[in-house]
């Protein structure tokens, strides 16, 4: 048991760790509107297939799918440089 321990331990040390570079880098080089709506997305869309993954009730996988698929027409959007600036 004290083995899981360490081991949840040291992973914790590791997110720190990175979530400090994180927050050097955001510091040195804060993200633009297009920058920050680009990773809110990614993020929104991990979290998504994060929960069709857990999910058995096929009513909520076709629900987060149909999210999925609007994320990615706006992933797709933002490549194609055709969102208007948020005002």
């Amino acid at each position: 048991m004290s083995v899981m321990a360490r081991g949840w331990e040291s992973k914790s040390v590791e997110e720190q760790q990175s979530d400090k570079a994180d927050r050097r880098a955001f510091e040195s080089h804060p993200l633009t509107s297009e920058e920050a709506e680009r990773e809110s997305l990614h993020l929104q869309r991990k979290r998504i297939l994060l929960a069709i993954a857990n999910s058995t009730n096929p009513r909520y996988i076709e629900q987060q799918n149909k999210a999925l698929g609007f994320i990615d027409s706006k992933l797709a959007e933002l490549d194609a440089g055709s969102i208007p600036p948020v005002k």
